[in-house]
């Protein structure tokens, strides 16, 4: 009883419907997680320039630790034989972005030949590794203003900047992500440092590479930067290490995420998770955390009847159900096998329809008992505890006007007293 009791006082904020995005939700009874899989914050990786030596000796670094990066190329620069490097890497589930397609200074040209740089370095990009495929953008020099802002918008998510140290300020604009670049003179200590200080401000983390081994711009050595990799693979527990674009397409859903959840009965909820983003684009999962009663085993997390993986975990005595999943995919039915308070072969309580509207039927039998048994039926308000109906009911079925409730979760306890004892169970309702 003791399960279903904790259940209903963390449930007591619940409404029928919600917007994540609004962010007046009860985290302890659904969240989505700042950064996939409940990470403490992401790291990622991103080259500009596309320089061969990036996929010499950049991507088999990143290969070793199982990481993937971003590679902000200009197509109008690079070489044939260098296209086949690329082609290879982005095989393997690197991303492709663009740095326009000869690397101008945009604001030192005109709005004309900077949108085609712009533009025509995404169809470039585009026809050799996949139609859209270039999501994403690279100032240049880190070279912007609001106009030229305004222009990579209309072809990119967002837009990598540049700058000479990291801030950790949040996200104010996705046309100006801030970035680390490595500059050489750097030690391993403050490459680690700069990972630590993002995990304990919980803040993305996005590093800029150029040259490696003496070639290029601002070259890093290759053994530097794989023991910086070595680090943060350490921290695999609390870092995501993510693409560019899919940490924006991560924040982006997080942020638009619409959430209707319902308490269908006592071991089932639905969740259907929407956002008006365009799904061709926007298709990364997001990551769930769900309370659930204590009392549940076996729990299934089901979409489009095809089970989707999960797992539960406790905290602070209280049980959680984990699970990613996209937008827009249709709704989620979380399943869970109930241990009743109550002998199966005993005694018998139903409240249906559940949800309800105007009103709801509600019956109780004793089973296999030659005398009837008067159960007493109190239903509250949960929350605020406000009783709404109390009666008795006579080893039989009853009908109660509901119309006069607001919306809302419902506890019905049923007590009876059957061979001297004092028994009682408790079935959750929504109107």
């Amino acid at each position: 009883m003791k399960n279903k009791l904790l259940f209903i006082v963390l449930l007591c904020s619940i409404k029928q419907q919600f917007s994540y995005g609004q962010k007046n939700i009860e985290t302890d009874i659904l969240e989505i997680a700042d950064f996939y899989n409940f990470k403490s914050t992401a790291v990622t990786f991103t080259f500009d320039d596309g320089w061969k030596e990036q996929f010499i000796y950049g991507v088999p670094i990143l290969d070793k630790y199982n990481f993937k990066g971003t590679f902000f190329i200009n197509p109008g620069n690079t070489h044939e034989k260098d296209f086949a490097l690329m082609q290879k890497a982005f095989a393997e589930g690197h991303e492709i972005g663009s740095h326009s397609t000869h690397h101008p200074d945009l604001r030192a040209i005109s709005i004309d030949s900077a949108e085609a740089e712009i533009k025509g370095s995404q169809i470039l990009i585009n026809n050799r590794f996949g139609n859209n495929t270039c999501q994403t953008f690279c100032y240049p020099f880190g070279s912007r203003n609001d106009l030229i802002k305004k222009l990579v918008a209309k072809y990119y998510i967002a837009s990598r900047s540049l700058l000479p140290t990291f801030h950790f300020d949040q996200i104010k604009d996705y046309y100006d992500i801030p970035s680390s670049l490595f500059v050489p003179g750097q030690t391993l200590t403050q490459l680690n440092n700069l990972v630590d200080k993002v995990i304990s401000n919980r803040r993305w983390l996005v590093e800029v590479y150029h040259g490696f081994e003496g070639k290029g711009y601002n070259p890093v050595p290759a053994q530097l930067f794989d023991d910086h990799l070595n680090y943060i693979s350490s921290k695999d527990s609390l870092l995501w290490i993510g693409r560019f674009v899919d940490v924006i397409k991560y924040l982006r859903e997080k942020e638009e995420a619409k959430v209707d959840f319902s308490l269908i009965n006592d071991s089932t909820f639905t969740l259907n998770l929407t956002d008006d983003l365009p799904d061709s684009i926007y298709n990364f999962p997001l990551s769930f955390r769900i309370f659930i009663p204590m009392g549940w085993d076996k729990v299934k997390v089901l979409q489009n009847d095809t089970i989707i993986n999960s797992y539960t975990k406790i905290i602070n005595s209280k049980n959680f159900l984990y699970f990613n999943t996209i937008p827009n995919k249709g709704l989620i039915k979380i399943v869970g096998q109930v241990s009743l308070d109550f002998s199966d072969n005993e005694v018998f309580g139903q409240i249906y329809p559940n949800p309800f509207n105007d009103n709801i039927n509600v019956y109780f039998e004793v089973l296999n008992h030659p005398e009837p048994i008067t159960c007493n039926l109190t239903i509250v308000e949960v929350g605020n505890g406000r009783l709404v109906y109390r009666g008795k009911i006579f080893d039989s079925q009853i009908s109660i006007d509901t119309n006069s409730w607001p919306k809302g979760l419902y506890a019905a306890i049923f007590s009876y007293t059957l061979n001297n004892e004092v028994k009682s169970f408790k079935k959750l309702i929504l109107k």
